[in-house]
């Protein structure tokens, strides 16, 4: 049975807010059932009063480009990419639900711009290899949207098994400047990302200290930001390379855990990491 707005008692604004969550659990199945939801509620309101309400945060236009847009970015997730492309022919002209104020609009301009960047991304990310170039020089021209392009042509390159690297030199270049400012923000999901990848595009191409390279970075700003789960990856990833790894970068990696294992204890009541270490020496 189709779940509706009133069998979970929400709002478009708390909708909006699980929304997001569900997102940053990467739970697909989860982001694709409230879109509807909301999706169909944001509609039900329009036809009642185009206007919307007076406790929204947002016009109406708003909630219907969002539902379309996660919904959309979920089903591409899962690799479903005709259907992806079926949201972005939604919400890539919303001006039919726009009430014609300044704020409105803008909402309608933002999705049109979401929707041509994303129809690059399913396409890239589908297998064609035509528009690499293109949507390049696309995510150049829009900084935010280099993050989340890197990670689409990194993650074609690698499913796909072809080399993008004079396509990545430039975003490299801006990832590498921006990392250290900007790990601790909402975007340090991408930073990791990027990093995992780039371990794993370097290493299917044989290039051995270079993937070490990746992941070691990829450790350190796990460990810099606390985030076990990213932590935990880059280590078991690390294993998997170890047998390329110079002594320099074991000495590294031991490092890092080293002080990821004080880090941890630190607190502990009792308990002397250090006092062990001497009397084990």
């Amino acid at each position: 049975m189709k779940e509706t707005a009133d069998s979970i008692d929400t709002s478009p604004d708390t909708l909006t807010t699980l929304l997001r969550m569900a997102h940053s659990f990467k739970n697909w199945d989860n982001l694709i059932r409230l879109s509807d939801v909301l999706y169909d509620l944001a509609l039900n309101m329009y036809n009642d009063d185009p206007r919307g309400k007076p406790y929204l945060q947002k016009p109406l236009v708003y909630y219907l480009g969002f539902s379309s847009l996660m919904k959309g970015l979920s089903l591409q997730k899962k690799k479903l990419y005709k259907e992806a492309l079926l949201c972005i022919e939604i919400y890539k002209d919303l001006s039919l639900f726009s009430d014609g104020s300044e704020k409105s609009n803008s909402i309608v301009d933002s999705f049109k711009f979401f929707a041509e960047a994303n129809r690059f991304s399913i396409r890239i990310l589908s297998g064609d290899n035509r528009n690499l170039d293109d949507y390049a020089q696309f995510i150049q021209r829009y900084p935010s949207e280099i993050l989340p392009g890197f990670i689409t042509i990194l993650e074609h390159a690698i499913a796909h098994n072809i080399e993008v690297d004079e396509e990545i030199v430039p975003l490299l270049e801006f990832v590498l400047h921006y990392v250290d400012d900007e790990i601790n923000s909402d975007k340090r999901s991408y930073y990791f990302t990027i990093f995992y990848l780039l371990a794993i595009y370097n290493f299917k191409n044989k290039r051995y200290q270079d993937a070490i390279e990746y992941n070691l970075k990829y450790l350190e700003s796990s460990d810099k930001t606390n985030d076990d789960q990213h932590f935990k990856k880059a280590v078991a990833l690390h294993e998997e390379f170890r047998s390329h790894a110079s002594s320099q970068q074991l000495e590294r990696y031991n490092s890092i855990l080293k002080n990821y294992l004080f880090g941890v204890i630190r607190d502990e009541e009792g308990f002397s990491l250090d006092s062990l270490i001497v009397k084990n020496s």
